[in-house]
């Protein structure tokens, strides 16, 4: 490995500016698996003692929602909810089986972004809810 000095130096970076940041993307992460956890829904819940990294996986109840159906709806912004939020938001979460999905948060998302992914998150499901006769 010729260039393994590069590898290293990226390994370097890393540890004198992201280490000591990580326990950010923690809190981050807690605070958006509490975000939508806490506040009830027929669709979604976690075991919030599980989050203890920048990862919250997310489990869907009782077959009620599809996380492929819930990921894709993360992306897209309707007309109405442009309009209800005043804001175009997107969060990228992915399908990880057919009852869970995982969010995933890193260095460059913000406390800010997270807010953001909270009001998303609760907008679609508050959506869903009105479109579903189990709410």
């Amino acid at each position: 490995m010729r260039q393994v000095g590069i590898l290293a130096a990226a390994g370097l970076v890393a540890l004198k500016t992201i280490l000591p940041r990580l326990h950010e993307d923690h809190e981050n992460t807690q605070r958006l698996a509490r975000g939508v956890c806490l506040r009830e829904n027929p669709f979604i819940s976690m075991d919030l003692d599980t989050v203890q990294t920048n990862m919250a996986v997310y489990d869907f109840i009782d077959g009620k929602l599809s996380p492929v159906t819930f990921c894709e709806r993360l992306q897209k912004v309707s007309p109405r909810e442009f309009e209800d939020l005043d804001e175009a938001i997107t969060v990228k979460m992915i399908p990880i089986s057919l009852t869970k999905a995982r969010a995933v948060l890193h260095n460059d998302v913000s406390s800010d972004d997270v807010d953001a992914a909270i009001t998303k998150i609760r907008y679609v499901v508050d959506e869903l809810c009105r479109s579903v006769p189990v709410c």
